[in-house]
């Protein structure tokens, strides 16, 4: 018996018929469109796979990966109905799997439904771990599960159970950050929109460039005080954030008046400063001993965007940091944003902002334990 031929690649544009085709055999609902398949065939960033026998197309894979992250997301797999039961849905997933780690890629994440059992006796059968469920997911109103798997040979990461909160607007990461850490440290704080542009409201320096302006680190380390938490600030520089990203002298003045208000709060409060520069190391040194961070970041390894952003870590290990974004971009799912792992040399890198080089770190901590750094 001549031996089956089976050829993975990437696909093309002239395999889109198929594709629409397989998709429509093969979900009843939450179709990719044509327009979506023509997208991903482009993509310079995503990888879509198709899976020939003969020259036939009988299966396809859709991975999207985390800008700036070692984190890929499994979005889609399907295999002809004619071709089941043959093996041929693990052969496609190992294919995913081994494209995937050549990018470097040390999670692999997925979605699936809670009613499509064999999907998810495969994915058992080849170590992927149910780590979460969102309900009334689909289009059918059915629960997706969340799978995850380790494609690197990692010391065990060291994850807090930090309940994720998806920012409502553009300029709220920090009090969505926020809230997320709080939230870790009294499980009965609630998280809501309110609240989130509440904080806004208190730690906003007004201005940026361009826009709504953003939370520095004062206000934002004020707003968990008056909420009960203790809190400590490091900055890589004492003068104030962000000034020189705003050219007009009256706004400038405006953003200033505010910073000096800020510090006089902060000497009242006793909240402490910290001058130092903000590292892998410090980060994973604070998680360690119980404290939550708070990082600012430049959001353009992730966005493509040069704007200042805030997130909090999660947890650590020996390569990398875990961290939830709350900027869920549209059309994506929290399931890309939560734990993402980053590596010890491209945080190093993405923790800077602007020419300035810019870094600011908060910490909140159980209440009397001070993080020795």
């Amino acid at each position: 018996m001549e031996k089956s031929k089976l050829n993975f690649r990437k696909a093309r544009l002239h395999d889109l018929d198929n594709l629409i085709q397989l998709e429509n055999l093969s979900f009843a609902n939450d179709r990719l469109s044509k327009r979506s398949f023509k997208s991903f065939i482009s993509s310079e960033q995503d990888d879509l796979i198709v899976l020939e026998e003969y020259g036939q197309l009988i299966g396809y894979a859709l991975i999207l990966y985390k800008k700036g992250s070692s984190l890929a997301r499994l979005y889609s797999i399907a295999i002809h109905p004619n071709q089941t039961g043959r093996g041929l849905g693990k052969k496609l997933l190992s294919f995913v799997e081994k494209t995937a780690l050549k990018k470097g890629t040390a999670y692999l994440r997925l979605e699936v439904a809670s009613q499509n059992l064999r999907a998810q006796m495969l994915y058992k059968s080849m170590s992927y771990y149910q780590f979460n469920i969102r309900k009334e997911y689909y289009e059918d109103n059915d629960d997706a599960l969340c799978f995850e798997k380790k494609l690197l040979l990692l010391n065990k990461r060291r994850i807090r159970k930090v309940k994720f909160y998806r920012q409502s607007t553009e300029f709220t990461c920090g009090p969505s950050s926020l809230m997320m850490a709080m939230n870790t440290l009294d499980p009965t704080f609630e998280m809501n929109q309110s609240l989130e542009l509440q904080i806004w409201r208190e730690s906003t320096m007004i201005f940026m460039l361009s826009g709504h302006g953003g939370c520095g680190p004062r206000g934002l380390a004020l707003a968990a005080k008056r909420r009960g938490f203790s809190v400590e600030v490091f900055v890589s520089t004492e003068d104030f954030l962000f000034l020189n990203s705003v050219r007009d002298p009256k706004k400038k003045s405006i953003m200033n008046l505010v910073q000096n208000d800020f510090e006089k709060q902060i000497k009242k409060q006793k909240i402490k400063i910290r001058t130092r520069k903000i590292s892998f190391d410090l980060v994973s040194k604070i998680v360690k001993e119980g404290g939550i961070p708070l990082v600012l970041i430049s959001s353009y390894m992730l966005t493509g965007t040069k704007t200042p952003h805030w997130i909090v870590i999660s947890g650590v290990d020996d390569n990398f940091i875990y961290f939830h974004d709350p900027d869920v971009e549209e059309g994506q799912s929290d399931i890309e944003n939560i734990n993402v792992p980053i590596r010890k040399d491209e945080f190093n890198k993405i923790c800077k902002y602007g020419t300035q080089q810019l870094q600011s770190l908060i910490v909140l901590k159980e209440l009397s334990k001070e993080i020795p750094v």
